[in-house]
């Protein structure tokens, strides 16, 4: 493949509105006083409010978890709190409670000492997961999502992947999941052998608060990645065959030049395997000596877009060593997770859509069109991760491989936007949607319409049945996920019932509970401030 030097042009407009607060769109409805800011919960990127601090239960043990689901009308679950839409704000202001399992136990259950597979709590990281697995010569079945702090309930509640056509969602490594549900307050396991284990790999926090989860390990494997800028059209004409290539592919395509960067990584060799245990094998190594800096010029011209777009011209937030790590592009040896989770969490509105890996091309293309005639630019590069078919119900077209492309737009310190970063993200979603596009179920999405809900997610009728039969009075229902189910047609749903009903019925319950004084057995009333109600 042949290599480019092309920069976005000194030419290029950048946008000079300034700082201003007027100029800014302001992602929260209201400005909050300091006290209402205090007595709120936000999601990481601190644009929305999820509940208060006086809503929050911290259950130390399943037990009084179950104490929780059987004394209050409306529970939502929340995690490492990542995701950006609603989905895990409460229902109702004064009678909904949000769920933090961080008090719970954390961390490994148990090993099968034949099979390896592994059994977490729920509210252990991504990164913990991998951390203790390691301690055992082992790894995750699948390449994980970039933000090591994100739950693990959390990874699969939403659809977290990583990269590789070998493999999907985090959730299709599970291979039992213990929840308890709504309706009686059980802790109900759901097993490989159970039908209904293809729905709680991705559950949206709707089928259940999820207590345990089993997964598939594979030995601990080194790899070596190897990294490289090149042009567009070579990236065209090779992405899928890379993907079938090598294990592990990522790809950043900078906006307004012909600059791809791409990661590719497959099991390292004896030799860079030796080098890295040499080294300690905590961290990366290098394998290679450093090469000519193809993006030097281009990263310049995109930190000095950044820097305006989010009111930071000392380039102190962190949003700049995102794209400063592109400087360096050298082919490195290590473990997956000291590879590929790398994310920085810096808050940002973040929109990533799968398209069926055969129609990447046409995705690219319409790409290109959208930027040869917008009068928007985007200050991050389009990042493309190819996945293989997952069996989660709520995975996009069932079956088949799939391309995700993302984009962003970071947040300025004060939790601003630069102007017009919502209309860009609606455009480039417009683009994608009539190549099939379907949007990250924990990333902004549009939700006026654009999206088919049914025709996208096939099994979201029976989704949607299955989430009736064990939550019949919307216990973990919130608008948004209202909103969501309220838009499937209800004649597809009736049809699935039957079906889902019966293999509801053979759901393997542990434990029921009678109700408990965890709590009172009179539900208790939330107060919450009227300045915050607006925004639950």
């Amino acid at each position: 493949m042949t290599t480019s030097t092309a920069t976005i042009s000194s030419s290029s407009p950048v946008s000079s509105l300034p700082c201003a607060e007027t100029a800014r769109i302001k992602l929260l409805k209201t400005q909050l006083t300091a006290e209402q800011e205090q007595a709120a919960v936000f999601n990481w990127a601190h644009t929305r409010v999820l509940a208060t601090n006086d809503q929050v239960r911290r259950p130390r043990t399943v037990a009084e978890l179950q104490a929780l689901v059987r004394t209050h009308a409306h529970v939502r679950p929340v995690g490492s709190r990542l995701t950006y839409e609603s989905l895990t704000c409460v229902a109702e202001p004064d009678t909904s409670v949000l769920v933090d399992l961080s008090a719970m136990p954390l961390g490994l259950v148990r090993m099968d000492p034949v099979t390896h597979e592994a059994t977490f709590w729920a509210g252990t990281t991504v990164e913990g997961v991998a951390d203790t697995l390691r301690q055992h010569g082992r790894a995750l079945d699948c390449s994980p999502g970039v933000i090591g702090v994100q739950t693990l309930a959390g990874a699969i509640g939403t659809g977290t992947h990583g990269q590789g056509l070998g493999q999907a969602f985090v959730g299709d490594s599970v291979v039992q999941i213990d929840l308890v549900r709504a309706v009686d307050g059980a802790r109900v396991r759901i097993g490989r052998d159970s039908p209904l284990l293809d729905a709680a790999r991705l559950h949206l926090g709707v089928l259940g608060v999820v207590v345990q989860i089993t997964l598939r390990t594979q030995p601990l494997r080194i790899l070596t990645c190897t990294k490289a800028t090149i042009a567009v059209d070579d990236f065209v004409s090779s992405f899928v065959d890379v993907n079938r290539r090598e294990e592990y592919v990522k790809a950043w395509w900078f906006p307004n030049t012909d600059l791809v960067h791409v990661w590719a990584a497959s099991p390292a060799s004896a030799r860079d395997i030796a080098t890295w245990r040499a080294a300690g094998g905590n961290q990366v190594v290098d394998v290679e000596a450093a090469s000519e800096d193809r993006l030097a010029s281009t990263i310049r011209d995109l930190e000095a877009k950044m820097a305006r777009d989010t009111c930071d011209d000392q380039h102190g937030g962190r949003q700049f060593e995102t794209v400063a790590r592109f400087k360096r592009a050298v082919s490195v040896t290590g473990t997956m997770q000291q590879v590929y989770m790398k994310g920085i969490p810096v808050p940002q509105i973040n929109c990533e859509i799968a398209v069926p890996l055969s129609r990447f091309h046409e995705a690219v293309a319409a790409l290109q069109t959208w930027l040869r005639h917008t009068t928007h630019q985007l200050h991050y590069p389009f990042i493309f991760r190819c996945t293989g078919a997952s069996s989660a119900w709520l995975a996009p077209h069932p079956g088949q491989e799939l391309c995700y492309i993302g984009f962003l737009v970071y947040l300025s310190k004060d939790g601003t936007a630069t102007p017009g970063s919502f209309d860009m993200m609606h455009e480039l979603q417009a683009v994608l949607a009539p190549l099939g596009g379907a949007p990250h179920w924990g990333k902004h999405m549009a939700l006026d319409g654009m999206y088919a809900w049914h025709e996208l997610f096939p099994q979201i009728p029976a989704f949607a049945a299955l989430m009736d039969e064990w939550d019949p009075v919307g216990k973990w229902q919130n608008a948004f996920t209202r909103g969501l189910f309220d838009a499937v047609p209800r004649a597809l749903v009736d049809a699935a019932r039957p079906q889902v009903r019966a293999w509801a019925s053979k759901a393997k319950v542990l434990d029921a509970v009678a109700p408990s004084d965890v709590e009172g057995k009179k539900q208790k009333k939330q107060v919450v401030p009227p300045q915050l109600q607006a925004h639950l």
